[in-house]
């Protein structure tokens, strides 16, 4: 049923596609490929999975192409790399592709048939008419851009009160008020060739295709009463596509209004709504309840239903900053709490303000398509029109000398990255040219002539996506100039491997890198995709290079990539020809190998695993990190492999969330014998006696958990046992410089204090320990051999210049090797170390609030207030019974460089030295994580053995009270308690 309803929609889409461009004065490239006439009567579509052009496939990416230039096209010179972008559109999800063309054919001959009834007759006769008065109705639907009526396009999250704005402008100002979701529906009654093809998707509670949506809007918009009256357009465009393809049809509105309401009351408004089936009159149970005569039988509608409603205002959040990017000269931005007279009040004085704004320029643009010849009519009734093949108008492009061609492109919104790197959702990277474009960026603001041959690694984590996206940027640098490439067989390298590759693979040969990683952020076709730059030292990009890479998208133009490029084989060893660029699949383990092989003490490593009353267990979640423990671990230390858990790397991370943490790495916490909240289980509850050792890390294995049997290390902890014993790790011999990130707890610093080691305190991003791992190279003090960590999982050293899961683990072993040099004796165990180090520092009891995919204007409104309290809190002030110090935002200034790093967090700050730490993390693709770190110290022994989550949960309420999170996001109970 699915092919049949994507073929009417390509046939639907292509025929009224085609018409309206000429009713919006389009002027189609005279291509016809994919396009084969039967008969006077009808056209058949090739059904190859859009192979041939004229299939759905071709027309979604003629669609997504819109929001490019219309120039003259090159069709022969794009032809290979046009080939390859419409294959990998194909594995975006939800998106129904035809296939089977013969199979398809016949199992649909008599639906197409029955599709050209009277309806689809009278839509084409309406667009033979116009064909035949080009002219005059070109003229028509650009007036409707030019006349000095509003224009207005109204957005907002659904039950933002678009409806009531709406109604009140229509009244005010006389205008067209169109809404897509009125629109669909009058065509679904009518039962409409469009209206058919439509309800498909609606009956399955999908999004209706974009080229039915756009097609139906141009249509309108030409219209007589919108051209006389000016017209409101309510809701649209929803996606930054849509927002080029209107501006490419010389839609140009005066005034684009945004009405910006908090998801907590979005929700409460869109879950309170009940309509009256009988008037179709909208009540609310709390605002406007219905009458009695009217409760018995009122209804909630479908999409006002609690989890509907929320997957609406996720997919609005994905798109919104997109879509503001395309009208942020006309943008008006309001408060959507307010009331409905003093938003209109705002409304109607922009409208006023603006409803002329860009008259003159149109109308110029009128004149010169008065110009144009009309296209003649062809025997058979159709109009002699040739659309252009998918994905051509996507650009304008010229063939260099080398085999490169230039693409022109126009800037995309939201490609600012956040501490490491870009994150966005797959369906947001993969669409379009957002990819080319940021990958394009990055070589534009490195050195032209430093770039030219030098060798760049180029790998992943293995997500969904990772391999298409490889190849896109094998192409970019080709054209670019880049010598050589290296990336991982597989197309895998976790980010520490790629770190030690950058650093020492022939001695340092590379100029830089581009990693493939979301992190420990989901994968899959739904969830996240991520890429960064790491320069030749193999540390993350800087903060003025991520700037000036986020200035260039802003501006970019053009990209340049290979024609006719061949698909490298990641599966295999060896080398291939790129243009003038070789691409060498290497083995992603190598070097990184060799890298652990100079930190560590192999043999002893091995004496320690081989003891008869020591078990382990890793669980590399799917991540890349299950290959690398499957080498280090079994092959070169002799673990049993049984011990590895979830090794194998997956696409998806097998469905789970690949983040090493005690609510997501579930099935090891149960097995080394722990509840969800670190607490061990009573022996007598356990299936089996728990390994002695755990460890697990995350989708690119930068991060890492640490478990001993039945007893959870804090990752504050983990890095302060590391340092008080760095003799136990060869790298860290002669250790001289400890940091940590200021959300993590102090236990380092009783640590340095007590050993006489440069310490540091810096904000949340391993690139801010990068300058201080390079100080003596920059001219400043060494530090080396440097130990560093953070709350969020993270611990290293200076031996690469990423945060290192795997490095974590045997430093652990490491630790524990060193306590055990008696195979004979009793093992002291990782629980033993922890607590013989509370004994002699002290124990910073911890614990982590993670709310997930908070509105990020509603955390930014709760950071705003915790703000607004530091000049007010005195010290001596109480909340809930606790003693304040203080309330202040951390600031850092590099010693290295002397950059500076404000707003980096707000703290509580408590008399007896406790504190609560609020902070926005830029790690998510979607909303906004808002953490809440919670750190007691406690020096007697005695209390020591209390549960962390236990011991500071009255803290944290009366912190969370303070800053009124509750109040601000909705969020009752955090996602994560770590």
């Amino acid at each position: 049923m699915k092919a049949i309803r994507a073929f009417f929609v390509g046939l639907w889409a292509l025929t009224a596609s085609t018409n309206l461009a000429l009713v919006l004065g389009f002027v189609a490239p005279r291509n016809a490929a994919g396009l084969e006439q039967k008969s006077a009567d009808g056209w058949a579509l090739s059904a190859k999975g859009g192979e041939e052009g004229g299939g759905r496939e071709d027309f979604l990416a003629r669609s997504r192409a819109m929001q490019f230039s219309k120039k003259e096209k090159k069709q022969a010179s794009t032809e290979g790399f046009l080939e390859r972008s419409r294959r990998m559109q194909l594995r975006k999800k939800k998106e129904p592709v035809v296939e089977a063309a013969e199979a398809v054919a016949q199992e649909t001959q008599a639906a197409i048939n029955a599709a050209q009834d009277t309806s689809r007759e009278a839509f084409l006769v309406r667009s033979r008419q116009r064909q035949l008065q080009k002219s005059q109705q070109t003229t028509i639907s650009r007036s409707a851009v030019v006349s000095d009526k509003p224009r207005i396009l109204i957005s907002g999250a659904p039950a933002s009160g678009k409806g009531t704005q709406c109604e009140l402008l229509k009244d005010k100002y006389g205008l067209v008020h169109l809404s897509t979701g009125d629109m669909l529906r009058e065509e679904v009654k009518k039962q409409t060739f469009l209206g058919r093809a439509a309800q498909e998707y609606m009956d399955e509670g999908e999004l209706v295709p974009d080229e039915l949506i756009i097609s139906m809007v141009q249509e309108r918009l030409a219209q007589a009463d919108c051209v006389a009256n000016g017209w409101l357009l309510d809701g649209f465009p929803r996606t930054a596509a849509q927002a080029q393809a209107l501006r490419d049809a010389g839609v140009a509105p005066t005034a684009f209004v945004l009405l910006d309401v908090p998801d907590r009351v979005l929700l409460e408004r869109a879950m309170g709504r009940r309509v009256d089936p009988v008037t179709g009159r909208i009540y609310h149970l709390a605002f406007d309840p219905p009458p009695p005569e009217v409760s018995g039988r009122v209804e909630q509608r479908a999409d006002d239903e609690a989890d509907k409603v929320i997957n609406r205002l996720a997919t609005y959040h994905e798109h919104v900053d997109n879509v503001i990017f395309n009208y942020k000269d006309i943008l008006t931005k309001v408060d959507g709490t307010q009331s409905k007279e003093a938003i209109f009040s705002i409304i109607e004085s922009v409208v006023d303000d603006n409803k002329s704004s860009g008259t003159k320029e149109a109308i110029e643009e009128v004149k010169e398509f008065a110009k144009e010849e009309p296209q003649e009519e062809v025997a058979g009734g159709r109009p002699d029109f040739e659309p252009a093949p998918a994905e051509v108008e996507m650009a304008s492009s010229e063939v260099l000398p080398d085999g490169a061609m230039i693409v022109e492109t126009a800037p995309i919104g939201g490609m600012k990255p956040g501490t490491s790197g870009l994150r966005k959702k797959v369906s947001v990277v993969s669409e379009g040219l957002y990819l080319h474009n940021f990958v394009q960026s990055i070589f534009d603001v490195l050195p032209a002539d430093e770039l030219k041959g030098a060798t760049l690694l180029v790998s992943g984590d293995g997500r969904y996506y990772n391999r298409e996206a490889l190849q896109v940027i094998v192409e970019i640098a080709a054209a670019n100039g880049v010598g050589r490439v290296w990336i991982g067989k597989g197309g895998l390298m976790s980010t520490p491997a790629a770190s030690a590759t950058l650093r020492t693979r022939e001695n340092g040969a590379a100029y830089g890198g581009i990693v493939l990683t979301a992190s420990h952020n989901p994968g899959g076709p739904d969830e996240d995709f991520g890429i960064k730059y790491n320069t030749g030292n193999g540390a993350p990009a800087t903060e003025t290079l991520t700037d000036q890479i986020y200035e260039r998208t802003l501006r970019i133009e053009r990209i340049k990539t290979m024609k006719d490029a061949p698909t490298v084989d990641l599966d295999t060893l060896g080398t291939t020809q790129v243009g003038g660029m070789v691409v060498e699949v290497i083995d992603p383990v190598e070097d990184y190998l060799a890298v652990l092989e100079q930190q560590f003490d192999f043999p002893a490593l091995r004496a320690l695993v081989a003891r008869e009353d020591f078990d382990l267990v890793f669980d590399g979640m799917g991540g890349v990190g299950g290959a690398y423990a499957r080498q280090v671990l079994v092959e070169a230390l002799g673990a049993d492999p049984a011990c590895l858990l979830r090794c194998e790397p997956s696409e998806t991370f097998n469905g789970d969330h690949p983040d090493p943490n005690l609510t997501y790495a579930k099935a090891l916490v149960q097995r080394m014998g722990l509840s969800p909240a670190g607490a061990p289980w009573p022996l007598t509850d356990l299936a089996a006696a728990p390994p002695q050792f755990g460890a697990a890390s995350d989708g690119d294995a930068d991060r890492n958990m640490i478990l001993g049997e039945r007893f959870f290390v804090t990752p504050s902890d983990s890095v302060a046992v590391l340092a008080a014993h760095a003799d136990a790790v060869p790298g860290l011999y002669g250790l001289r410089g400890v940091a940590r990130s200021m959300p993590t707890s102090g236990a380092l610093d009783r640590v340095a204090e007590r050993k006489g080691l440069r310490f540091f305190e810096t904000p949340t991003g391993w690139k801010f320990f990068g300058n201080l791992m390079d100080s003596k190279l920059l001219g400043g003090e060494d530090y080396s051999p440097f130990l560093c960590g953070e709350e969020s999982f993270g611990t290293g050293s200076d031996h690469i210049r990423e945060k290192d899961g795997l490095w974590a683990v045997l430093a652990w072993l490491s630790v524990l090797a060193k306590h055990n040099p008696d195979p004979a004796a009793p093992l002291v165990g990782v629980e033993d170390i922890v607590r013989a180090h509370w004994a002699e520092y002290g124990r910073n009891f911890y614990a982590r609030y993670d709310y997930e995919a908070v509105d990020l204007e509603a955390a930014e409104a709760m950071m705003d207030h915790l703000r607004a309290l530091i000049p007010t809190v005195k010290e001596g002030d109480e909340a809930d019974g606790f003693v304040l110090r203080g309330v202040d935002e951390f600031e850092y200034t590099d010693p290295v460089d002397g950059s500076r790093a404000t707003r980096q967090g707000v703290r509580v700050l408590f008399a007896d030295g406790s504190r609560v730490v609020f902070r926005l993390s830029g790690t998510g693709s979607v909303g906004a994580t808002v953490r809440v770190y919670v750190e007691k110290y406690e020096e007697d022994p005695d209390q020591h053995f209390c549960n962390a989550q236990g011991y500071v949960r009255d803290l944290a309420e009366a912190g969370l009270r303070l800053a009124r999170l509750e109040e601000f996001t909705g969020r009752q109970s955090p996602t994560v308690i770590t």
